[in-house]
């Protein structure tokens, strides 16, 4: 159970900082776009993508099933508050 437990937050913490670099990355693109500086890649190099305030780590966790796809996994699109589409 440990091991498994112990795969589940890699995978978790892996998804935030996917998650995390890909916003970064969306948030320094919209600020060149605008003409805003952007700071230079010796800076951007020092800042990691590991924070986790906005991820909720405690609690159920509710994953809406693909569409199109047979599988459900406890709830609908409708019912998803949280997905992030």
């Amino acid at each position: 159970e440990k091991v498994m437990i112990s795969g589940a937050l890699t995978l978790l913490t892996n998804a935030v900082i996917a998650y995390n670099t890909w916003k970064l990355h969306e948030a320094l693109e919209r600020s060149n776009a605008a003409g805003h500086p952007v700071p230079s890649d010796e800076i951007l190099t020092h800042i990691a993508p590991i924070a986790f305030r906005h991820i909720i780590f405690q609690g159920t966790y509710r994953f809406p099933a693909i569409p199109g796809s047979t599988a459900t996994f406890g709830t609908s699109l409708a019912d998803c508050r949280w997905c992030l589409i």
